[in-house]
């Protein structure tokens, strides 16, 4: 552990900004912490060791501002700065909670490539148009739209309708030469227009007993087969896609699966999911129970700063392990939904809630018998291809508990939080 380790998180439905200062020792009048000149930063010094962080917003005010800590000493110093909007919707992000995902139909072409060793997975030529698929739950919307219409209230109900329109659920959307089909997180191609891809009908890897599909030079699971739709699915946490100038663009794999959650979440309504491994060899293992605690928070943290680059975007979820999750989810199949993902992803879904839970002050890692974790998420300087995980975020004054800046000595007034509460809420 360093000297001194920073965390600090906006929500902006409290509009709060909360900052941790996890110490080695107990606070003391010498220790002091203090807002930058321009408002993006906040140093905290404390027995000849200093730390700073980037704020997850920018403050204003004018010159250095002073902040009050605690007068009991402690090693955990929760600090909240509250934040006023200069004009309305200062305080959402670019997008708001929009679910932004990148790779559309738009930005595709030529060179979808293994991320594993960057080998072409599709033939040059072979795609010559790319399509966006609608909402996987598409059909049944349609065919709730339909029997409803809002402007027509005297209309006959038609089971057939649909069907012959169709967009029943009977109907399928299915891979087609030339086309190149893009999901939520996938993409959807005939078998003959892949490249460099083997089905390998020896591990089966998902629970409708489909093949996995094999990079063919460094054996890297990239997808499956979809039999229903008579196309390879390609998952998108598999790919890089190469740009105009010889730009390989990749994501983080977590991204991915947040994008997945999202998805559930406006689809679903529910917050709370049973994850599993697809491949029925792991079966046994058990899965996580996630419950998705905030969906769209901007965080800054001392710790492995070096490896991001804050603010960073991210939901916040509380997970634990279980054993049986067939059990967990016949028990609470109305406020619970099932989410399966290939083994190794789940793996790394596992292996990133653990590591995220670092970021965390210590007192905020666990809430009653869950475990704490981050999961990051897409945001608009992903869409621009820019190595940053959060769109800009508008400028802020810093408030006092009273709601005014002290005049003449540049100082804020900040009100403790006890027992890092504003961290779950």
């Amino acid at each position: 552990m360093e000297p001194i380790e920073l965390y600090a998180e906006l929500l902006t439905n409290i509009r709060t900004v909360t900052l941790v200062a996890s110490l080695k020792s107990d606070s003391n009048c010498e220790t002091k912490a203090e807002i930058s000149a321009d408002g993006q930063s906040i140093t905290i010094n404390h027995e000849a060791h200093s730390a700073t962080i980037r704020l997850p917003t920018q403050m204003t005010g004018g010159g250095t501002a002073a902040l009050t800590l605690p007068a009991m000493p402690s090693k955990d110093l929760t600090l909240r700065l509250q934040l006023e909007e200069k004009s309305p919707g200062l305080l959402k992000f670019e997008n708001g909670s929009e679910n932004l995902v990148p790779w559309p139909s738009s930005a595709m072409g030529d060179g979808v490539q293994c991320r594993g060793c960057g080998v072409a997975l599709s033939r040059e030529g072979a795609v010559s148009e790319w399509k966006d698929l609608p909402n996987e739950n598409w059909a049944e919307m349609m065919d709730f739209w339909h029997c409803h219409k809002p402007h027509e209230h005297d209309h006959k109900h038609d089971d057939n309708a649909a069907n012959s329109k169709g967009y029943s659920s009977s109907n399928k959307l299915a891979a087609k030469p030339g086309i190149g089909l893009v999901g939520l997180s996938y993409l959807l191609l005939m078998a003959d227009d892949c490249a460099s891809i083997k089905a390998n009908e020896k591990e089966i890897s998902s629970s409708d007993d489909s093949a996995s599909l094999l990079c063919t030079s460094c054996d890297a699971v990239i997808g499956v087969v979809d039999e229903g739709a008579d196309g390879w699915k390609l998952y998108k946490w598999s790919l890089q896609l190469r740009k105009e100038g010889g730009v390989v663009e990749s994501f983080a794999v977590s991204k991915w699966i947040s994008t997945q959650l999202l998805a559930a979440i406006e689809n679903s309504g529910v917050r709370r999911f049973v994850v599993e491994p697809s491949t029925s060899q792991s079966q046994s293992s058990g899965g996580l129970l996630l419950w998705i605690f905030t969906d769209d928070l901007c965080f800054s943290s001392s710790v492995d700063r070096h490896s991001r680059c804050d603010p960073t975007r991210a939901m916040k979820i509380f997970y634990k392990s279980i054993d049986n999750p067939k059990e967990v989810i016949e028990k609470n199949q109305f406020s619970h939904e099932q989410l399966t993902f290939p083994t190794n992803i789940f793996e790394q879904l596992k292996q990133s809630l653990v590591e995220s839970a670092k970021l965390l002050p210590s007192s905020a890692r666990k809430f009653q018998d869950w475990n704490v974790g981050m999961l990051e998420r897409f945001g608009e300087e992903d869409l621009k291809g820019l190595d940053v995980s959060v769109a800009p975020t508008p400028e802020m004054e810093v408030q006092s508990k009273e709601g005014a800046e002290k005049e003449g000595k540049g100082e804020v007034s900040i009100e403790d939080i006890p027992n890092s509460s504003a961290l779950l809420e």
